[in-house]
């Protein structure tokens, strides 16, 4: 399935729920910016998501803090170094594609955070900035 039509399928909630696992997650959200802004693609997913959760009869697994921080994760690694097609992206981040329990969020959050029910209703900023992360000239670190 091309990009666009995995798109639409996801649009119209015409995913089986044993196939949407965590690297289809990550695709939906790199495909979703490979078509629109960082905000439009955003919205998109959660929407998308939200919608799913219901079909699914899953609404307590949504976690929006999760998903905002995974989509700006992504939208990241797409623009330091873009990729013509999901297989390449995929190839290139391969740590994106494992969740291991929530590992990729590590650097980022506290276990308590994540695990808080403000976390799951709506974007909790981070915890922690990762060492990779440089403060603009002239800020305190």
């Amino acid at each position: 399935m091309n990009r666009q039509q995995f798109l639409e399928a996801f649009d119209r909630s015409a995913i089986e729920p044993g196939t949407f696992d965590h690297p289809a997650h990550v695709r939906v959200v790199w495909s979703a910016l490979q078509e629109a802004s960082l905000l439009e693609a955003m919205a998109r997913v959660r929407d998308g998501l939200h919608r799913l959760v219901r079909k699914f009869g899953a609404e307590g697994k949504y976690h929006d803090t999760i998903t905002c921080a995974l989509v700006l994760l992504i939208h990241e690694r797409a623009v330091a170094h873009p990729c013509a097609t999901w297989a390449e992206f995929a190839g290139q981040n391969p740590d994106l594609l494992e969740w291991n329990d929530g590992a990729l969020l590590a650097p980022y959050y506290k276990q308590d955070t994540l695990s808080s029910d403000l976390a799951r209703q709506a974007f909790v900023l981070p915890d922690f900035l990762p060492a990779h992360a440089v403060a603009p000239q002239g800020a305190v670190a």
